[in-house]
């Protein structure tokens, strides 16, 4: 006599870190603050005038060198009303910068698997 034994397939279709049917989205990346300054036309001696933080401002990053040598970023994010941001980055190096303000710094970032990299990004605001 013969035994068959069934054995049930289970099929798991869209398991894992995907957007409907676009790649995984990275588990790591870059995550900070953007602010600008500064933000008072003269300082003053005992009245301190700290950075602001750039709301609905721009951040992208690129790889160094620009993407292919071409400057373009390989992402960008917009900030929230406090200038935080969060930015998923596949592991590797990259620039990151800010279009708040007159100019930004740019930041050289090394992202590793599984993390995410804090950084913030100081604008000039080019008041004088």
């Amino acid at each position: 006599m013969a035994v068959v034994l069934a054995v049930p397939v289970l099929l798991l279709g869209g398991c894992g870190d995907e957007v409907g049917d676009g790649p995984p989205v990275p588990q790591s990346g870059v995550v900070g603050v953007v602010r600008w300054g500064p933000t008072c036309p003269v300082e003053r001696e005992g009245e301190p005038c700290p950075p602001a933080h750039a709301g609905t401002a721009t951040v992208s990053a690129a790889l160094p060198g620009g993407a292919e040598a071409s400057g373009e970023p390989v992402a960008t994010v917009t900030t929230d009303d406090r200038g935080r941001f969060r930015m998923p980055l596949q592991p590797g190096d990259y620039t990151v910068t800010s279009d708040a303000g007159m100019s930004c710094t740019p930041r050289d970032v090394h992202v590793d698997a599984g993390g995410f990299t804090e950084i913030d990004l100081l604008c000039d605001t080019g008041i004088r």
